[in-house]
């Protein structure tokens, strides 16, 4: 597993690749055609 930091550290790395990362939801926002999910795994904060 990839942790969200990582992701941010280096983007160029994971940059159209598919990864697989862990956490919990912290807020989840929806609308009829699009929807947001604020995932943590404790590793980033910003």
């Amino acid at each position: 597993m990839i942790s969200i930091r990582q992701i941010y550290k280096d983007t160029e790395q994971f940059k159209e690749k598919q990864v697989k990362i862990g956490g919990w939801v912290r807020s989840l926002r929806d609308s009829k055609t699009f929807g947001f999910i604020d995932l943590n795994d404790g590793s980033h904060r910003i």
